[in-house]
């Protein structure tokens, strides 16, 4: 997926729509862009006086160093809990609640397999 578009670029599309210099179907084809995208860049510069791309930060995992110790404690001590199990207890002992998709993505991250053993009948 491309970048952001440059500010520059978003300014002279802007400025074009606003001097009706071309409609915004026109505009938008001159500049490469969506119509949509110069409806949002002329909100924002009305809303915020400013151009400049939101940035947005990459979220930061749920559970840090504490967590993750914890969670390899539990592991340890009960290795058949499931997702759904281990993310409560995690979040009992810690008070960091997670769902159990966020559980099995942290496992993941810490490269820790696991598999549940089933009683044969």
């Amino acid at each position: 997926m491309p970048g952001p578009v440059a500010v520059e670029v978003r300014r002279l599309a802007v400025d074009a729509t606003l001097k009706k210099v071309g409609t915004l179907e026109e505009v938008a084809e001159w500049f490469q862009v969506s119509t949509a995208s110069l409806k949002r860049w002329r909100r924002q510069l009305r809303e915020t006086g400013s151009l400049e791309p939101d940035r947005s930060p990459r979220r930061r995992p749920e559970l840090g160093e504490e967590e993750n110790a914890v969670l390899i404690s539990i592991l340890e001590a009960s290795p058949d809990l499931t997702l759904d199990e281990l993310a409560e207890e995690v979040g009992r002992r810690t008070g960091v609640f997670v769902s159990s998709r966020t559980m099995s993505r942290q496992l993941n991250r810490l490269k820790i397999t696991r598999k549940k053993n089933r009683l044969r009948g």
